[in-house]
């Protein structure tokens, strides 16, 4: 059974039901041994390894959706292969 915007192949993970799979929710965890609040903010850290300060600005966010806009200002100078 498919819950809204979801099909049989893909599961949107932003539907209620499934929100605590989404890198929006905030469950903190470990990622190379640095602590996260959010997958999103890990997931975008690891966009810049060439900017170690751009990563802690990233780690620090208030939200994940402040990670991602932070990511977003800087998607210039993010690694090539994302």
């Amino acid at each position: 059974m498919n819950h809204k915007l979801d099909t049989d192949t893909h599961v949107f993970f932003y539907e209620q039901d499934f929100y605590v799979l989404s890198n929006f929710s905030a469950f903190t965890l470990m990622w190379k041994g640095i602590r996260f609040d959010t997958a999103e903010a890990a997931y975008h850290w690891e966009k810049f390894p060439h900017l170690p300060a751009l990563q802690e600005e990233i780690r620090l966010a208030r939200s994940a959706h402040d990670a991602l806009q932070i990511a977003r200002n800087h998607k210039k100078v993010q690694l090539p292969d994302w």
